[in-house]
């Protein structure tokens, strides 16, 4: 009887994968012999994990792709990254990685969501989680920072707003080759000096001292379906990370979920807990800034700048574009010499940043919106 259920799971198994290759065969952008390679990716994924976890751990059914099991997708892409952790051959890892993430499309698309899901083994999940090592980690936060817009005072643009509009700040200085390294070295020291909470007493650790931050999968109860929240300090000490929104909040622990979207083509993408983690000034920037334009005269000009740019029928991400090819001859060295003066002033004034969750965050009102 096992022998059989055995040789079912079996043919589901490669029933889906040929479902998968012929799915490929009609994606402009994915040639014969690339099928060839994703299909062998997706094999060797399946079978370095049954190796890992054992045979029962992972397999095809042919299910409705209900929520629940979408989450799995996200799960089984965070064990497959935290494996390679240990694995040698990376370059392997990382092409069984780039495999399953076009599975992960293949059973999103709506014309086959209906026919197969993934089943995992719960009990083999409970230690097993997402990993992200200090590199990538920087790089994503690196991204935020000079791409998430700030603005102070009303919702509506007026003379009294004072913007902290990195995008267009992060525009000026690659293209100021005397100021492009100090900036760039102003946002690593930034990064690296993040702080994260890690007890309810608020005490502290830096980015610098980390080396992965991890997501661990709870399988049950209130917070069935999400994550919790770790790092891994020097001489491989971890813990939780905790999150406050205020300053005078007592601290809790981090809870992470992933999340799935919808694109505006049909496609999916498949957001994991990282981006529910987010980072803001320790004490808010808004105490800073408001009532400050003639204190930061650099921003002041900034937020002048675009508030003078007509916004009909203006895609809001152009803006930032627009403002700088009008006026980037007054974006020179000394200009940025003392906007770079001021971003440091700031910083020093609201104590950096700190990790906390999305929901902590959500209720700050200073993001920028053109």
């Amino acid at each position: 009887m096992e022998k059989k259920k055995k040789n079912n799971i079996s043919s589901i198994f490669d029933e889906c994968l040929g479902d998968f290759s012929e799915w490929l065969g009609n994606k402009s952008d994915v040639n014969g012999e690339s099928v060839g390679s994703y299909i062998s990716y997706i094999r060797g994924a399946f079978g370095i994990l049954k190796e890992k976890f054992g045979e029962n751990f992972i397999s095809i059914e042919k299910k409705k792709l209900s929520k629940d099991k979408k989450n799995d997708l996200m799960l089984v892409e965070g064990i497959m990254t935290k494996v390679s952790e240990s694995e040698k051959n990376k370059k392997t890892l990382q092409n069984y990685l780039s495999g399953y993430r076009m599975f992960e499309e293949f059973l999103l698309d709506e014309s086959k969501s209906k026919k197969y899901r993934i089943h995992i083994c719960y009990d083999k999940v409970k230690t097993l989680g997402l990993a992200y090592e200090k590199s990538a980690l920087s790089k994503e936060f690196f991204r935020r920072l000079t791409t998430q817009d700030r603005k102070i005072g009303n919702k509506k643009i007026d003379k009294n707003t004072l913007m902290y509009p990195v995008r267009l700040i992060d525009q000026i200085f690659n293209n100021n080759k005397a100021f492009k390294a100090d900036y760039k070295s102003f946002l690593f020291n930034e990064i690296f000096n993040i702080d994260f909470i890690i007890d309810e007493d608020d005490n502290r650790k830096k980015f610098k001292d980390i080396s992965y931050l991890y997501f661990t999968y709870i399988p049950n109860g209130e917070n069935k379906g999400k994550y919790e929240t770790s790092i891994r300090i020097k001489k491989n000490r971890e813990y939780i990370v905790y999150s406050k929104s205020n300053e005078e909040d007592k601290p809790h622990k981090l809870i992470a979920k992933a999340l799935i979207k919808k694109n505006e083509d049909g496609t999916y993408k498949n957001s994991g807990p990282l981006h529910d983690v987010t980072i803001d000034h320790n004490i808010p920037i808004d105490e800073e800034l408001k009532n400050n334009k003639n204190k930061y005269k650099c921003l002041a000009k900034l937020t002048d700048m675009i508030v003078g740019v007509k916004k009909d029928k203006i895609k809001p991400s152009s803006i930032p574009g627009i403002v700088f090819n009008k006026h980037k001859d007054e974006f020179g060295n000394q200009f940025c010499k003392n906007l770079l003066k001021e971003m440091k002033e700031i910083s020093k004034n609201v104590n950096g940043f700190k990790i906390l969750s999305q929901s902590d965050n959500s209720s700050k009102k200073n993001k920028l919106v053109y």
